[in-house]
């Protein structure tokens, strides 16, 4: 079994993200979707999703909610 232990969703429309600056293929939105297909197609049977930090510590952002698993289980592994 594949456990993906560390990966990060984006959208650069709606957040702007320093570390995408130098990666243009990247400047997009890359989703809960986007992830399970490429993950599924991969064999990767699970994952820890890591929400981003704010500049200013590690207080979450207002009005963030994580994606919910369709199993129920948490998807949100706060992380700095």
């Amino acid at each position: 079994m594949i456990i993906d232990a560390h990966h990060h969703l984006w959208d650069p429309r709606t957040r702007r993200h320093a570390w995408l600056d130098p990666l243009p293929a990247l400047r997009r939105p890359f989703t809960l979707e986007a992830f399970t297909g490429l993950a599924a197609a991969r064999g990767v049977a699970g994952s820890v999703l890591v929400t981003p930090c704010e500049s200013t510590g590690c207080a979450p952002r207002a009005g963030h909610k994580p994606p919910a698993h369709p199993e129920g289980h948490n998807t949100d592994a706060s992380h700095c």
